[in-house]
């Protein structure tokens, strides 16, 4: 591969990683990172997990679920997997930016990896195979697939991440 194409190539995956993530929450939010309350949410399972996630901020612990989450018993242990907890948390630590806003960031963030690593999966075959399958993670973003971002599957997509990360 010479110079010139590795260019192309860098240059066409920073577009995309960049329109990934603009469709994913810059539209959402209004181009805006930071906000006053949980913006973009759309049922429950959202902010349970900004909830769980919070607490562990709070806390310093992931081991158990918040006692408001589960009837007010303490000590209860989380059966979720707690990758996207912590790091939400730790990036709101961070940088300052409220957790409910994070947790969509690291979780849009994923999403977008993902994508990327598909083109990786693929580019091992053919290289501008790869390069055209780069639009069709774009479409995960319309229609009903839309509903994974305010609806709070976000989990999943943490999943589908380690998951693909194997491979």
């Amino acid at each position: 591969m010479t110079q010139k194409s590795q260019l192309i190539e860098g240059i066409v995956l920073t577009v995309f990683f960049s329109l990934f993530l603009y469709l994913a929450l810059g539209m959402q939010w209004d181009q805006k990172i930071m906000h006053d309350f949980p913006y973009g949410y759309g049922a429950s399972d959202a902010f349970f997990h900004q909830s769980v996630a919070e607490y562990m901020k709070e806390e310093g612990k992931i081991i158990f679920t918040p006692p408001y989450e589960v009837g007010g018993y303490s000590g209860v242990y989380d059966a979720h997997p707690p990758m996207l907890f912590e790091l939400s948390s730790l990036v709101s630590l961070f940088s300052g930016v409220q957790v409910y806003d994070t947790i969509l960031l690291v979780t849009s963030i994923f999403w977008a990896f993902c994508g990327i690593i598909v083109y990786l999966l693929i580019r091992r075959f053919n290289v501008m195979v790869a390069l055209l399958s780069l639009p069709v993670m774009i479409l995960t973003l319309t229609g009903n697939y839309k509903i994974a971002l305010p609806w709070g599957y976000w989990l999943f997509i943490t999943g589908v991440f380690f998951m693909l990360a194997v491979f």
